[in-house]
């Protein structure tokens, strides 16, 4: 009796294992493509409203300096004028705005005064990246962004940043900004953990299931 009741068991809780085994190895792979799919779309979101800011950042920052840029005046004193009032016009402890030449030469940096005046056209970032090369090249194609690491001057360390960069082609002048982004990853990573944790109790309740049905049988 023994034997074929082991039988019937065997015959009842394997099917039941090995379907609830299928299930939750298709979850995991489902909660995998789901985190890659979200992640981007959230990342995106993140990227997309600091590139609005960034826009309306500069856009700001050339109305304050239209009296002297778009009036077709064009002496020394009016674009040193222009370099002080941009110097004032940060926007938090991580918020300024630079100046570049088309050759590459620093003209105004708020933050790293020390770089004022330099020849920053070769200058790399810590992935190699042509910061100050790129950032002209974006300017040139009518105003872009560009994705860099630079020194973060609250923290000191080098994080990733978004910059966005226009020429004032009557000057000869690159006016730019940027965010730093890690607040994004930051953000991004807290959302893929609450998602890890939910397959992970969905997958303890799935367990559960298992358990409870194999004692049924």
């Amino acid at each position: 009796m023994a034997p074929l009741r082991t039988k019937i068991f065997v015959l009842a809780a394997l099917p039941l294992l090995a379907a609830l085994g299928l299930v939750g190895v298709l979850l995991v792979h489902q909660a995998g493509e789901l985190e890659r799919e979200q992640g981007r779309a959230q990342e995106e979101a993140f990227l997309a409203a600091k590139r609005d800011g960034l826009r309306n950042l500069v856009r700001l920052a050339l109305t304050s300096m239209a009296h002297l840029y778009l009036d077709g005046r064009d002496e020394a004193a009016d674009r040193q004028d222009a370099l002080a009032l941009l110097r004032t016009m940060d926007f938090g402890p991580d918020g300024y705005f630079f100046v570049y030449d088309l050759e590459g030469r620093n003209l105004m940096h708020p933050r790293m005064p020390q770089l004022e005046g330099r020849m920053l056209m070769d200058l790399q970032d810590v992935n190699g990246v042509h910061v100050v090369r790129e950032l002209i090249a974006r300017a040139g194609e009518g105003g872009g962004f560009q994705r860099y690491d630079w020194p973060k001057p609250s923290t000191g360390e080098s994080t990733p940043k978004l910059g966005y960069a226009v020429l004032l082609d009557r000057w000869g002048w690159v006016l730019g900004t940027g965010l730093y982004l890690d607040d994004v990853d930051m953000a991004t990573e807290g959302w893929r953990r609450t998602l890890v944790e939910a397959s992970r109790e969905t997958l303890g309740l799935m367990a559960v299931v298992a358990a409870v049905a194999i004692l049924a049988v």
